[in-house]
């Protein structure tokens, strides 16, 4: 059938046929180029992220430290170690919390048979 085809035809199917070939092959290679750009986009991205996500942590860690260094300071200050009533150490703790309004609480351990007598 396609040796019985006028040569103009076979020329035309020729560039048709090569024509599809082209354009698939073209939109392959553009596809794998478009997702490896993406993936890269994406771990970039991410990393940039988890950077940012990371750098906020150690941030607010890093204020919980300080404040918890200070909230020692503050309670070294206090002679803890005399025997001192409940209601004693509860405002020591008040006034820490006052004068610090950037504590959300404070929390002291203490041996509580200490501070019953």
């Amino acid at each position: 059938m396609f040796n019985k085809l006028k040569i103009s035809k076979k020329i035309i199917i020729g560039v048709i046929v090569s024509f599809i070939l082209i354009y698939f092959i073209g939109a392959i290679v553009i596809y794998k180029n478009y997702e490896d750009n993406i993936l890269k986009l994406a771990n970039e991205n991410f990393l940039l992220l988890s950077k940012d996500y990371s750098k906020a942590i150690t941030n607010e860690l890093n204020k919980a430290l300080n404040i918890t260094n200070s909230l020692s300071n503050i309670i070294s200050l206090y002679d803890l170690n005399q025997q001192q009533s409940r209601t004693g150490i509860i405002k020591i703790i008040e006034k820490i919390f006052d004068e610090n309004k950037n504590y959300n609480a404070v929390w002291i351990v203490a041996e509580p048979q200490n501070n019953d007598n």
